[in-house]
């Protein structure tokens, strides 16, 4: 599971961008590795403190950092 104990939550600018940056960054440093999970929108907004009812932006944060570790892992993401 992709940790966000380091993560800290700013005043300015969405949350869901914030989410994306702080993922990038740690596949970037590596610290997000191949296996790793991504929370579920509850578990997530649970961690961070916001409120789970902003579906689209972490629901769409969650969706599209699947498909980032796939890519990352080198697999071909095939869409319908």
């Amino acid at each position: 599971m992709i940790s966000f104990e380091g993560f800290v939550l700013e005043d300015s600018g969405p949350v869901y961008l914030q989410i994306m940056r702080y993922i990038r960054q740690g596949i970037a440093a590596g610290a997000i590795g191949d296996r790793e999970e991504v929370p579920s929108r509850r578990a997530l907004s649970a961690l961070l403190g916001v409120n789970p009812n902003i579906r689209t932006g972490i629901q769409g944060v969650i969706i599209l950092v699947s498909v980032i570790l796939t890519v990352a892992r080198g697999a071909k993401v095939i869409s319908k």
